[in-house]
């Protein structure tokens, strides 16, 4: 981590306290957008960090960052990790996602494909698939603590976190329900289709995929 992204880090949250670890991974969010750029494809946040991000503040420690990305051939994970690997992260290939860590950050990198107007992700420890809107990942980029990067819609994170078995939530995950929960009725107040009644039957989840512990992120 330079000195200077140190210094801009600690001048955004005015003075609260931040670890060491969260801010190489926000240092890392950053470097990460030119490292799928440079391998041809997108890759978007979702999971624990989306509260934080959508608030524009730290929430809470993380212990990684997770991501989606896109495959448009079978080439593009060898590619991802091949550039990774050029970036000082060490990789290897598990379950069909790419697992990676740079010094103290942690991530993980899990492929998806796109068929018309839909996301499909098919995680390869599971008996199903998890079919979305294409539109829960933007093309654009938000602005987080000076660092920008892509983002899967909130309502993503939130559906994978509810579906998931209630005797397999962590504490954290709870926690993360809890503020995405109210994140979305502040945005309803300004977009309809917001209503958790309504976005949840946008997503198409075959039963086998939470028939055992919840999805890792």
């Amino acid at each position: 981590m330079t000195e200077e992204t140190a210094e801009r880090i600690d001048s955004i949250v005015d003075g609260a306290e931040i670890d060491q670890c969260s801010v190489k991974q926000i240092e890392e969010m950053g470097n990460l957008e030119a490292v799928f750029e440079q391998s041809g494809t997108v890759g978007w946040q979702w999971g624990g960090w989306i509260p934080d991000i959508v608030k524009g503040e730290l929430v809470r420690p993380h212990g990684d960052l997770d991501y989606l990305y896109l495959v448009r051939e079978p080439a593009d994970t060898e590619r991802l990790g091949g550039v990774l690997d050029q970036h000082g992260w060490v990789t290897k290939l598990e379950k069909g996602a790419l697992v990676a860590h740079k010094g103290i950050v942690e991530s993980g990198f899990i492929p998806v494909t796109r068929e018309g107007d839909v996301i499909i992700w098919k995680p390869k420890d599971r008996h199903g698939t998890i079919i979305f809107p294409a539109s829960w990942l933007p093309a654009e980029q938000i602005e987080f603590l000076g660092v920008e990067t892509h983002v899967a819609d909130i309502r993503f994170s939130y559906a994978m976190k509810m579906l998931s078995p209630e005797h397999s939530r962590r504490a954290k995950d709870v926690q993360d329900i809890e503020q995405m929960a109210l994140l979305l009725k502040d945005i309803s107040e300004v977009d309809a289709n917001y209503d958790p009644n309504v976005f949840m039957s946008e997503i198409q989840v075959d039963p086998g995929v939470f028939s055992g512990e919840a999805l890792t992120e």
